[in-house]
């Protein structure tokens, strides 16, 4: 397991996290969740995070794969993942236990390679210099 917490230069308090509960070594892919704090949902940092979670996925940890299980009632993630280049590979019927009743989940994934052959990512690439 990995935590990155997330500090923007102009606050103090902690913007958000990314947390990568589950790594598969051998098989070079992740589980990914990304948290932001109800000041910062508004804006595009959301998909800031999505694009360090790709970059140390695949820079930093070598990883090959990354997948994220997001709630399917929450739309704007969903929107923001597909943004970054997360395809959406099917739905998890009564995944998730919430609020005493089970919840389905949508299961995105992306294959990490070189930004610069991903047109999605490569706007991205030069503004972090990784």
């Amino acid at each position: 397991q990995l935590l990155f917490v997330c500090n923007f230069r102009r606050s103090l308090s902690n913007a958000g996290y990314i947390f990568f509960p589950k790594i598969n070594w051998i098989g070079r892919s992740a589980e990914v969740q990304i948290f932001l704090d109800a000041l910062y949902q508004d804006k595009i940092y959301g998909v800031e995070l999505s694009i360090l979670a790709y970059f140390i996925a695949l820079f930093k940890l070598n990883l090959k794969r990354l997948y994220m299980l997001v709630f399917i009632n929450n739309l704007r993630m969903q929107r923001m993942l597909a943004e970054v280049g997360f395809v959406n590979n099917g739905i998890l019927k009564k995944h998730t236990f919430v609020n005493s009743q089970f919840l389905d989940m949508s299961l995105f994934q992306i294959e990490l390679e070189d930004p610069k052959h991903n047109p999605k990512l490569y706007k991205f690439f030069n503004y972090y210099k990784f």
